[in-house]
C-alpha cells in the first residue's frame, strides 16, 4: 500500500541501496506535493530543482521525492584532494622542468653570442698581421724597393714583426684550447 510509506522509509529505503562509499553523508528526503497529468508515458518521470547537492525529484505515492544531501562540499573536496594534490605536484614539476629548460636555454644563447664575439674578434686580430704582410710584400714587389736596401729592410721587418705577432695569436689561441681541453679532461677522469 503506498500511503503507509513516508519519508523516514523513503530515507532507509534510499540509504540501503546507496553506494557504501556515500552512506556516510547525512541526507534528508525532500517532499513536493505534485499532481500527475492524467495521460503520462510508462517511466520514471525526474524534475530537476536547483537546490545544491540535491539528487532529481522522483514520483512516488503521488508525490515527488528527493534526497539533498548535507555537508557535500567537504566529502567533495576529500574525494577530491588525492587527485588535486597529484595535479599539483605534477603541475609543479612541469614548472620547474620548463625554468630549468628555459635557464639552460639562455646559458646555451650566451654561449652562442660569447663564440660568435671570440670568432670575430680571432678573424679580425689574425687577418691584420696577414693585410700588413701582404701589404710589405706587394710594396717590395710593385715599387723597385730592391734597389733601396734600407727600405727593403724596413718593409721585410715589418712583415717579419706581422708575422710574429701572427704566431703569437695563433699559439695563444691553441693554448687556451688546450688548457679547456685539459679542464675537460681532468674533469672526466676514469681509472683504467
Amino acid at each position: 500500500d503506498m500511503k503507509g510509506y513516508d519519508t523516514d522509509s523513503i530515507a532507509q529505503y534510499f540509504r540501503r541501496n546507496l553506494n557504501p562509499a556515500y552512506r556516510r553523508i547525512p541526507f534528508t528526503i525532500l517532499e513536493k506535493e505534485f499532481l500527475f497529468p492524467q495521460n503520462r508515458p510508462q517511466g520514471v518521470m525526474q524534475l530537476r530543482d536547483t537546490l545544491p547537492f540535491t539528487t532529481s525529484f522522483y514520483p512516488f505515492a503521488r508525490k515527488l521525492y528527493a534526497a539533498e544531501f548535507e555537508n557535500a562540499q567537504l566529502f567533495i573536496i576529500r574525494k577530491i584532494a588525492p587527485q588535486a594534490g597529484f595535479a599539483l605536484v605534477t603541475t609543479a614539476l612541469i614548472a620547474v622542468s620548463f625554468l630549468l629548460v628555459y635557464r639552460n636555454l639562455r646559458y646555451q644563447q650566451k654561449l652562442m653570442v660569447q663564440k660568435d664575439n671570440f670568432i670575430s674578434n680571432v678573424t679580425h686580430e689574425l687577418k691584420t698581421p696577414v693585410a700588413s704582410v701582404g701589404v710589405a710584400l706587394e710594396a717590395i714587389k710593385n715599387f723597385d724597393v730592391l734597389q733601396d736596401r734600407q727600405k727593403t729592410m724596413e718593409y721585410l721587418d715589418h712583415a717579419g714583426l706581422e708575422l710574429n705577432r701572427l704566431g703569437m695569436l695563433t699559439d695563444k689561441v691553441l693554448r687556451t684550447s688546450v688548457h679547456d681541453l685539459g679542464e675537460e679532461i681532468k674533469q672526466q677522469q676514469t681509472e683504467v
